[in-house]
């Protein structure tokens, strides 16, 4: 017994004890000691058995290996601005300025200091252009899984928070009159500072509250309101309703709707249209409320006369800069076609990030638009039109009117 348990974990013991074939004495002498043994020893008899009779194979991998040389040196040394674009929904140049714009905020997250600004932000794009799995973007960029999902929200974020404010703004001064009169030259629609809509944007059942987000038609999804220009730049965002709820709900919530009925939203300056003071205003579709500051088409459930087809007919003309706005946007970020597998708090960060992402692309397609970006800035700093400008004073039955008779003579 002393010899068995003092020297239980000695491999020549280990050895002599189970290759040879002892004697029947042996063996009852050796079972004998081994049910005098302690637990402990015990235990330790049993593992060594174990492993003598079951041996592990050698592990030849612990962790596989990953490269970042199609990153480093295919993409930072190859690309053109043709493949930045097809890959990256940008030039080279735009991806700079996002880096350069984003690197105070990413770059607080010390333990990623080994992973740059460029890495991160590159990850993000190609995961916002294209709905990439985590998996394939770790085998693309060389990094780990958990990784890829930890840089990706990170940078969501810091666009979302940061990079919004500086790039989605309602407009005023001498953008909202370049914008009233771009409506009027490009879309034929004269007084019209911007054209508003919502869309949906497809996600996975959520496990409570499941049957709030089961839209119209008939997919789970989160609700987005967006107000656009005449040039395709988003102007204004609500998100993170659940899908069943209506436009014309979300509308009803927005600060858009509150600033407007209380005349806060547009300067109150007016035009006269065949005898009817129009204020400045928004195009929307039949979903919507008809308001003095909200022009909204005749729902085609009505029978219309040929005057009033003709303003529904110029009234779409002038909605299709927010149907392009809106396509333009799933088009290039084609996340947002995807059923997201995200928590619904962190969807409308997304959306608005890539809303964002869309404006930093426009701002930049010919070459950086230093005066735009000025004049939004101008708008940042604005504190808002005085209250005095009431809207009570419009009769929105008669606007629509005079824009009926406006279409109907040109």
């Amino acid at each position: 017994m002393n010899r068995l348990s003092t020297d239980i974990m000695s491999p020549e013991i280990f050895t002599e004890m189970f290759t040879e074939i002892p004697s029947p004495s042996r063996w009852r002498r050796r079972m004998a000691e081994f049910l005098r043994m302690q637990s402990r020893q015990r235990a330790q008899f049993v593992l060594m058995l174990m492993f003598a009779l079951f041996p592990t194979p050698d592990r030849t991998v612990w962790m596989k290996e990953k490269s970042s040389h199609w990153w480093e040196h295919i993409v930072n040394r190859t690309f053109t601005d043709g493949d930045w674009m097809e890959n990256f929904c940008m030039k080279r140049a735009t991806f700079q300025y996002l880096c350069h714009e984003l690197r105070p905020f990413l770059e607080k997250n010390s333990h990623r200091k080994c992973y740059s600004v460029e890495l991160r932000v590159a990850v993000t794009l190609w995961i916002c252009g294209s709905g990439m799995e985590y998996r394939s973007i770790g085998h693309l960029f060389g990094i780990e899984i958990s990784l890829a999902c930890t840089i990706f929200q990170e940078t969501v974020q810091a666009i979302a928070t940061h990079l919004s404010p500086k790039f989605i703004q309602m407009p005023t001064g001498r953008r909202l009159q370049n914008i009233v009169e771009g409506f009027e030259a490009k879309w034929g629609v004269p007084q019209c500072a911007g054209a508003i809509d919502g869309t949906h944007v497809p996600i996975i059942a959520p496990s409570q509250n499941k049957t709030d987000y089961y839209n119209r038609k008939c997919f789970y999804s989160i609700a987005s309101q967006v107000i656009c220009d005449h040039e395709l730049r988003v102007l204004h965002v609500v998100s993170g309703w659940p899908g069943r709820v209506q436009d014309a709900q979300v509308l009803a919530q927005s600060s858009i709707f509150q600033k407007a009925e209380s005349g806060t939203l547009f300067p109150p300056s007016s035009r006269l249209i065949n005898g009817v003071e129009v204020p400045i205003l928004i195009i929307g579709d039949p979903a919507y409320p008809l308001k003095p500051w909200l022009l909204k088409a005749f729902s085609d459930f009505d029978v219309l006369t040929q005057a009033q087809k003709n303003f529904n007919y110029c009234h779409t003309r002038g909605r299709m800069c927010i149907e392009g706005c809106l396509s333009r946007c799933k088009g290039k970020w084609q996340i947002l076609q995807h059923r997201l597998d995200f928590e619904t708090e962190f969807v409308p960060v997304l959306i608005l990030a890539c809303l964002t992402l869309h404006n930093v692309v426009m701002v930049h397609n010919e070459g950086f638009d230093q005066e735009w970006m000025d004049l939004v800035e101008e708008d940042r700093n604005h504190n808002g039109y005085k209250p005095g400008h009431d809207m009570r004073q419009y009769d929105a039955k008669a606007i629509r009117e005079a824009y009926v008779q406006y279409f109907n003579n040109r």
